[in-house]
Parts: C-alpha cells; sequence; structure tokens
C-alpha cells in the first residue's frame, strides 16, 4: 500500500499535460446501525466465545473517491475512514469502539495506443449473475447488495490489450491479498489471462488461470433475446481442491487419534463449477432473475455430517475446558471453519432476486433468496431504499437465515438488520 501511495504522489506532482482533465472528486458519508441476533446454541460459535459478535453495533464511515483521467493515463484513490461502536452480547464481546483508516481501491495506470498497463487495488468482477461468478478466480461471490458494507478488495498489477472496440485481452496478476484477507492461509499469487468480446446482442468471455501449481479454466456469456428476456452462464473447471475436510480418530489407515482438519494434497480430481440463469423485465420496470448453479467440488452429505461433529466436540472443548493450550487449539480449529476454501457448501444451489426500483415514489426494493438443495439452508435478504432528495438516501437491509441449524447460513447468526442513510457529496 505504501508503494501505491508513494507512485500516486509523484505522478500526481508531474502529470503535466499528460492528465489533461480536471480531477473528479466525491465522498459518501455512512451512518448505520446494525442488529445481530446471534445463534448461541451454535458449535461453530458456542456461547459466542469464539466470534464474539455483537448485539448492536454503530458506525460512521466516510468513502472518499479522487479519480484524474487524460490520454496516456489514469490516476484514482478510493481512501475509507470508518468509526464504529459495538455492544457485546457476552463476556467474549464486550463493548468496542475501533477507528480505522484504509485504502479500498486505487488505481494507477498508462496508456499507450490501445495497451493499458495498471497496478490497483480493485473488486475485479465479472460476469453476468447476480450472486456468484465460477470463472472469476479472484472473486467468486460477487454479491454486493448490502449498502452498508463493501465487499474486501485485492491487490492487481497487469496489462490490457484493447484490440478493437469488440474485442479485449488482458493478463492480470494478484499480488497480494489486499483487504481480502484469508484465515490462517498463506497467501499465494494467482495469474489469470481473460479475453472478451462483445457482440450485438451477446457478450463472451474466456479464462485462464494458475495458482500454486494448478490451472482453472472458465467462461461466461450472456444474451439478450429481447427487451425482457437475458440468459446467462458462468462456469469454471479446475483440478483439485483446497477444501478443510474434518476425519474422525482413525478414520483412515494410520490416521491421528484425535479430530483433524485437513486437505487432501493428492486430490487431482477434475471438478466443475456451473452457472446459468436468466432474467425477465416486467413492463413495469420489475426485473426476475433465477440462477442454477452445481459445483462438484462442494461437500457430500457424510463430509458435513463430519464437520458438524468435528465442530460440536471443538464446542464442547472450548466452553469446558480448562487447559488454556487445548482451549487455545479448540478455538484455533473452529476458527478454521470459518473459511473452509470449498466453493460452495452444498453441490446444488438455487438463487432469485425480485429488483424494482419504483415499488413507492423514490422507493427501490431488492429481495434475494439462496437455498442449497443437499444442505437444505439458505437465506432471504430484502433490502428497501428510499431517495429524500439527490444527496441523502436511507436504507433498511435485512438478511434471515433458515432451514438446517446444521448447514453453513445458521452457523453464527439467526439474522442481521442494518439500516442507515448515505449522504453523496
Amino acid at each position: 500500500m505504501r508503494v501505491a501511495l508513494v507512485v500516486l504522489v509523484s505522478l500526481a506532482a508531474g502529470t503535466g499535460d499528460v492528465f489533461a482533465r480536471d480531477p473528479e472528486f466525491g465522498a459518501d458519508l455512512v451512518l448505520f446501525s446494525s442488529l445481530y441476533d446471534v445463534r448461541g446454541d451454535s458449535p461453530y460459535n458456542p456461547d459466542n466465545l469464539l466470534a464474539g459478535l455483537p448485539r448492536m453495533e454503530h458506525g460512521a464511515q466516510a468513502r472518499l473517491r479522487w479519480r484524474m483521467e487524460g490520454e496516456y493515463g489514469v490516476l484514482a484513490v478510493g481512501p475509507r475512514v470508518a468509526f464504529s461502536k459495538a455492544t457485546g452480547t457476552s463476556a467474549a464481546s464486550t463493548d468496542t469502539r475501533d477507528t480505522k483508516a484504509y485504502l479500498q481501491n486505487w488505481l494507477v495506470e498508462g496508456r499507450l495506443g490501445n495497451f493499458d498497463v495498471f497496478y490497483s487495488r480493485e473488486l475485479m468482477l465479472w460476469g453476468p449473475s447476480q450472486f456468484a461468478s465460477p470463472s472469476n478466480p479472484f472473486f467468486i461471490e460477487t454479491n454486493g447488495v448490502n449498502p452498508f458494507t463493501e465487499l474486501p478488495s485485492r491487490d492487481f498489477a497487469g496489462v490490457r490489450w484493447r484490440i478493437n472496440d469488440r474485442n479485449t485481452v488482458a493478463l492480470v496478476r494478484n499480488t497480494d491479498e489486499g483487504r481480502d484477507r484469508e484465515v490462517l492461509r498463506p497467501f499465494k499469487p494467482e495469474t489469470a489471462l481473460r479475453a472478451d468480446h462483445v457482440g450485438d446482442n451477446f457478450a463472451v468471455g474466456a479464462v485462464a488461470s494458475h495458482r500454486a501449481g494448478r490451472n482453472g479454466y472458465g467462461a461466461y456469456g450472456q444474451w439478450t433475446v429481447n427487451d425482457a428476456v437475458l440468459v446467462y452462464f458462468d462456469a469454471a473447471t479446475f483440478r483439485g481442491s483446497r477444501r478443510l475436510l474434518a476425519l474422525a480418530p482413525g478414520g483412515e489407515p494410520g490416521g491421528a487419534q484425535d479430530w483433524q482438519l485437513a486437505t487432501r494434497g493428492d486430490d487431482r480430481k477434475r471438478h466443475y463449477d456451473a452457472l446459468v440463469g436468466g432474467s425477465y423485465t416486467f413492463a413495469g420496470g420489475g426485473t426476475v432473475n433465477l440462477e442454477y448453479r452445481r459445483n462438484t467440488e462442494a461437500y457430500t452429505g457424510a463430509e458435513r455430517e463430519a464437520l458438524d461433529a468435528f465442530a460440536t466436540v471443538q464446542a464442547a472443548r472450548l466452553r469446558n475446558g480448562s487447559d488454556p493450550a487445548a482451549v487455545g487449539a479448540a478455538a484455533g480449529q473452529l476458527g478454521a471453519l470459518v473459511q473452509p476454501y470449498a466453493r460452495t457448501y452444498g453441490r446444488d444451489t438455487l438463487y432469485a432476486q425480485y429488483v424494482d426500483r419504483s415499488i413507492a415514489p423514490s422507493t427501490s426494493l431488492v429481495v434475494q433468496v439462496s437455498y442449497g438443495l443437499n444442505s437444505h439452508d439458505g437465506s432471504t435478504t430484502v433490502v428497501v431504499s428510499h431517495d429524500l432528495n439527490d444527496r441523502i438516501k436511507l436504507a433498511a437491509n435485512l438478511t434471515v437465515p433458515f432451514g438446517s441449524r446444521h448447514g453453513d447460513t445458521r452457523r453464527y447468526l439467526d439474522s442481521v438488520l442494518f439500516f442507515g442513510m448515505t449522504a453523496s457529496f
């Protein structure tokens, strides 16, 4: 991050006539409160001892943006300053105050003819899905419907060839995890080659990626059938998996005498992760999206049961242990389950979204539902926003997990409600 700041300042000081346009500056002030209905009997967070989730949180965030663009390049930066006060639900989550400043995004880009060379921190998203992009090796989950939160960004370096108005090729390397910190795993750079083509009523793209000796391949596309109907797909194939598995004592020849989490280092099986979907826009303006996703890397029923049993054992040790070392080890094992690295928990998932930008004067509605056909759990999210004027927007975001209490969506919370406002300047 320091290197990026030095480059930004140096280039800004010596831009000369390179950046002929006036700089653009803007800011959003986000004020919010959130209410968390923390699940108390979860083996993944027993008595809230592990996660220490608050019952209530109040926050303020300044989202700043500055951009200078010209014939030969772009300079942009998006700093954030955030303050929060959380009210705890147990001794593990006492009242806390937190103030932090960071860079959510930046861009240093040089242009020469049809070629762009860039170094950035950003959310490098693509694909037509409202929920996920299996072909994207950097950001598979793309859902950013909550107006009070931002997906964590990553650092990239790359070169882009704009062949013409319809065709683009880019070579990108994820140089650092940025703000998207992985839990208990060392970061490893990943490189992707991406090609895009835009037609009159369709768009397609292809991706090849490489990370730690393993290759992945993906494709995505969409077709505008008519003014009301859009169909699309997003898919990937890869060999091997980074997912964590819970291994029972003596569950394998020569196995350990206690539960453990492990990856299949010799897993060379080819997996597929494919999403198909479509949208329909009604005459009144509302749009509904339906999507189905199949991921062969996800956990089988037996593997999900093993994870649940593993969590139950570790939760008992965390609650009742007298040995600090054993309690710490149990907390670490449960912490690893926060991010088990499978792309999805169950193998088959349904998604639905309804958007109406004018459900009432100056008021919009977004409803999202996801459901795992194998894990029998899901969540419903409702977002209502109202424009007081051109600068101030009020919003509320409610998410309610449902279904199996042994699934993925209800491990920590029974519901969470955000409400607040955004003022733009």
